[in-house]
């Protein structure tokens, strides 16, 4: 009999003696086996995995992983949005701290020069500092220096993808805004300004305009005749239909600063008018003949310069209206040359009343004052 028939009688209760101790032997034996199988089993799952410990160092391992992947991510991110998004956003706007018209030197220094010296009486661009904050945005700080009173300024400028905000006080002379751009050429006064440039004792600043304007080389005569003078700035007639409108620029002896750096002189010579005299070209004549031919190259330099340069006109001139002006400015004098129409003066009150007394004066006004030519306001 086998042992499944055996099993079956003892389970129903009608196995013999014998039968009955032949299946619990077996079932002894079944149950040594079975424990030994178990634990061969833990044995092999122990070797095969790790111990709680190692468990947890694993699970641990993988945590760190992901975080690290993570953290990769985001830093490829990052990268590619500042070194990738960003450039190209900022190649869309007008950049202010791109190096392309000169060595060294960030464009808008030599933008703000140019606009400064043609449309900013008393005034000079020295520097313009630029912190570039990503995708076409830029915090400026304009350094210029208001010439009568001796001191710096630091005008910040922040632009947002071609949008200036805050004030946009680099546009202005201060003092000569309502003077030159809002009143009209017509309500300047000649006798009431000459009687109180007489009782002063003190030095002034004046805004003169002629019955007739000036050629440059008329101009240059009346600088070097009067060298106890200081002629700032020069206002040049423009022909266009913005009549109130004062262009200009500055003659030699006004400029105290400028760089080692320059846009291209080939396309731009006399940027600076001291070059002049290192480039020793239009001096060999006389001097005076020579510094109004220098004077023509230099407006007209400026002139090109601002038409070039279309988009920071656009961003920071006064209106988007300013390059056809410039333009026209430059077909005018094309045409009809140079003519001086006003002057800025610095100097001491006698010695601007010997001026305006024997020069065709139409109009004066006066801009300012103070104690001496050293003092500070």
């Amino acid at each position: 009999m086998n042992f499944n028939a055996l099993f079956i009688k003892y389970k129903s209760g009608t196995a013999t003696d014998a039968e009955i101790e032949i299946v619990e032997a077996e079932i002894e034996k079944n149950k040594i086996i079975n424990d030994y199988l178990a634990e061969s089993l833990d044995d092999l799952f122990l070797e095969e995995h790790t111990d709680s410990l190692e468990i947890k160092e694993q699970v641990s391992n993988r945590l760190r992983k992901n975080i690290l992947y993570s953290v990769i991510s985001i830093i490829l991110l990052y990268v590619f949005l500042n070194f990738a998004i960003s450039p190209l956003v900022d190649s869309m706007y007008y950049n202010p701290k791109k190096v392309t018209q000169g060595e060294n030197m960030n464009d808008i220094t030599f933008d703000m020069v140019a606009l400064t010296e043609l449309t900013v009486p008393g005034y000079q661009s020295t520097m313009a500092l630029v912190n570039k904050k990503g995708y076409g945005s830029y915090d400026i700080i304009l350094r210029r220096t208001n010439e009568f009173g001796r001191n710096e300024e630091r005008i910040p400028i922040q632009l947002t993808r071609n949008r200036r905000e805050g004030f946009f006080d680099y546009l202005f002379s201060y003092d000569l805004e309502t003077k030159l751009i809002e009143e009209a050429p017509l309500q300047f006064d000649y006798e009431n300004p000459l009687k109180d440039l007489k009782s002063e004792h003190n030095y002034a600043s004046v805004f003169i305009t002629f019955n007739n304007p000036l050629s440059l080389l008329e101009a240059t005569s009346y600088e070097l005749t009067y060298n106890q003078l200081i002629f700032q700035w020069m206002s040049i007639e423009h022909g266009t239909e913005y009549q109130n409108e004062k262009i200009g620029f500055q003659p030699i002896n006004s400029i105290r600063t400028s760089f080692g750096d320059r846009p291209n002189k080939a396309l731009y010579p006399l940027f600076y008018l001291e070059d002049m005299y290192s480039n020793g070209e239009k001096m060999s004549s006389s001097f005076e003949k020579s510094l109004a031919d220098n004077y023509e190259i230099h407006v007209k330099t400026l002139l090109n310069y601002m038409i070039d340069r279309k988009a920071f006109v656009t961003v920071f001139d006064r209106n988007h209206m300013r390059t056809k002006f410039y333009e026209d400015t430059l077909s005018y004098i094309d045409e009809n040359g140079i003519k001086v129409e006003g002057m800025l003066i610095y100097g001491e009150t006698n010695d601007l009343v010997k001026f305006i007394e024997k020069a065709d004066v139409y109009g004066i006004q006066i801009v300012d004052m103070k104690a001496s030519q050293y003092s500070r306001k």
